[in-house]
């Protein structure tokens, strides 16, 4: 007698990545690695044209240099981002919600450890020198498009991202009184982690979040960001931004992730 075998039990091959077919989407709250700290190397190379592992000394010695205050370390691109043509020399941009955004503008492998990883450490803490109230918590969104290490994230990240580009000039254009001035930053991003939550959006200081984005879900995502408080809360229990698609948050737990969430949106 023949075994019936369910069909999510199948599973297909695109290239050399290999995904499952179930329809069903998978949970998506409760999906961001536990982090106090973000830091995005400026890259010269857009994500899309990226390699699928990037070869860098200095990430990997600033990486295991902020463990211990549960910091993530990745690349970031834009087209309006500054970044130093010379090899192993970083600008960079480092996010919490203690201390908001602080802009580094250089990292090397003769100074990350002396004076970079210190300053890093503050900041995760909110103890580090910063910039005036409207720039510190000036709104970057970034969208991972690393095509080559997922093709996921370059088909559905990079219509996302200009989607993004589209809706923000085009809000920013209507006028200097418009909210979308908040937006200092519109960029793009290399494995962020969650390749079948594609494309992926991370709206910081904040530090939301979000999954499953498509280019239809732009102006919501846009209304939702301007719509929050210029300071990420210190109490950490803000709504979540569009529980629909919303992963989690920097400076959680996966447990307290799943918990806000369960907190703000009914339950069957």
């Amino acid at each position: 007698m023949a075994t019936s075998i369910p069909r999510n039990m199948f599973r297909r091959t695109v290239g050399y990545r290999t995904y499952s077919t179930r329809a069903d989407k998978p949970t998506l709250h409760g999906t961001v690695v536990p982090h106090h700290l973000y830091v995005f190397l400026h890259s010269n190379v857009p994500p899309m044209e990226a390699p699928s592992r990037l070869e860098s000394s200095v990430r990997v010695s600033l990486q295991r240099q902020l463990l211990s205050v549960n910091g993530i370390v990745n690349f970031s691109w834009a087209k309006d981002q500054p970044a130093d043509e010379r090899s192993e020399r970083y600008k960079a941009t480092a996010y919490s919600r203690a201390g908001g955004r602080l802009d580094i503008e250089e990292i090397t492998t003769e100074n990350f450890e002396e004076t970079v990883v210190l300053l890093l450490q503050k900041h995760s803490r909110g103890e580090a020198a910063q910039l005036d109230d409207e720039n510190k918590y000036a709104i970057d969104l970034y969208v991972c498009t690393h095509k080559e290490r997922d093709c996921r994230c370059g088909e559905h990240g990079y219509a996302v991202a200009q989607a993004i580009q589209a809706e923000v000039k085009r809000r920013q254009e209507s006028g200097p009184s418009n909210a979308a001035h908040r937006i200092r930053l519109m960029g793009e991003t290399t494995h962020v982690g969650g390749h079948k939550y594609a494309a992926n959006v991370l709206v910081y200081p904040h530090g939301e979040w979000l999954g499953n984005v498509r280019p239809e879900h732009v102006p919501s995502i846009v209304d939702a960001v301007l719509a929050r408080p210029l300071q990420p809360s210190a109490r950490n229990d803000e709504p979540p931004l569009l529980p629909e698609l919303w992963r989690g948050r920097m400076g959680l737990t996966i447990d307290q992730q799943i918990a806000l969430y369960t907190k703000y949106v009914p339950q069957e």
